[in-house]
């Protein structure tokens, strides 16, 4: 795994943010608490997303990747964290999201949610729908 990569994810885990964008031309984008911050001071390369999506990939993942355009993986470092990313080209240019999957699902009390939403998991007939964005 190379440095960059390893480097953001440990900046990730250490922000706790729940999602790092990489993208050409730009700094690291960290969404945490459902906003985005850019790392200061570092604009990524070509060079350096193509390393960074191909350090995750394994050789066969690659030549998909080739074909294709797009490819999601899956990356658990010493199987603390889990990663769910997303690598495509757009523009010519090779993209990653990554998401951090938490080992430890944090409950309505930790995420200071109403205890009404409670009740609504454990009921058995209806329907019930809530919605919200990702991140």
């Amino acid at each position: 795994m190379g440095n960059l990569a390893l480097e953001l994810l440990e900046l990730m885990s250490e922000k706790r943010a729940s999602d790092l964008h990489i993208k050409v031309g730009r700094p690291p984008m960290f969404r945490t608490d459902g906003k985005l911050t850019a790392m200061a001071g570092n604009i990524i390369t070509e060079e350096e997303a193509n390393e960074t999506a191909y350090n995750f990939m394994t050789p066969t993942q690659r030549e998909r990747f080739a074909n294709t355009n797009e490819m999601d993986l899956a990356y658990s470092p010493n199987g603390t964290t889990r990663y769910r990313i997303n690598v495509f080209r757009q523009k010519g240019t090779v993209e990653l999201v990554i998401r951090a999957i938490l080992k430890n699902i944090p409950t309505l009390e930790d995420l200071h949610l109403p205890m009404v939403l409670k009740k609504n998991c454990f009921r058995t007939q209806g329907a019930y729908s809530s919605h919200g964005h990702g991140g």
